[in-house]
């Protein structure tokens, strides 16, 4: 998906709404959007893994045969990531958050300290970014147009504020996921299950 192509369909469609006499009339004469859109992202298969080990012991708690998928864990996590967006977050909070966290999700990289002997019998301390070795796992997404809407918005919203940010929906939807499994690998499993039954037990 490029980059705010929802927010162009959407301003497209009210202008060309407002070519028409009535709403009746727009309804009837417009053509229908699709009611999701479709994002492909690569998640480390650990985390992925560690997630569905997660969804499988929540669903021994709530001794329900029907389990939740990856897909559904999302669309939780992004239904709670608008909640909190919309209530009490700061736009300058959230880019801060927002930056530090794909720093730390999504780098390519990872930094490590090593000795190294820079002559006969003296070493010195080196820090160097070397390549991440993860293997990926490649999920493909349907979301909700209005949800996948709002996440756009709020992404455009940062970067008009702050034009050192960048970020597509990919990478927001990733980092989302991502800082869930961290709380989970944290030790707080428990606290993850307990909200999880409180909402579908």
């Amino acid at each position: 998906m490029r980059k705010y192509e929802l927010i162009r369909s959407e301003i497209s469609t009210m202008h060309n709404r407002s070519n028409f006499k009535g709403i009746l009339s727009s309804i009837l004469t417009l053509p229908s959007r699709p009611a999701a859109v479709f994002i492909k992202i690569d998640l480390p298969e650990y985390e992925v893994l560690r997630a569905q080990v997660f969804l499988e012991d929540l669903s021994e708690r709530l001794e329900d045969d029907s389990q939740l998928t990856i897909i559904d864990l999302i669309a939780l996590l992004l239904k709670d990531f608008l909640h909190v967006c919309s209530t009490t977050t700061k736009m300058e909070s959230l880019k801060d958050s927002l930056q530090e966290k794909k720093a730390h999700f999504l780098s390519k990289t990872e930094r490590v300290e090593e000795y190294v002997e820079v002559a006969p019998g003296h070493t010195s301390l080196r820090i160097r970014d070397k390549p991440r070795r993860i293997r990926y796992y490649s999920l493909e997404l349907t979301i909700p147009r209005r949800t996948a809407l709002r996440l756009e918005i709020i992404l455009y919203d940062l970067e008009q504020l702050f034009k050192s940010f960048q970020m597509g929906i990919d990478e927001l939807v990733s980092i989302v996921f991502l800082e869930f499994v961290h709380h989970l690998k944290n030790g707080k499993q428990k606290d993850m299950i307990k909200r999880f039954i409180q909402c579908f037990g």
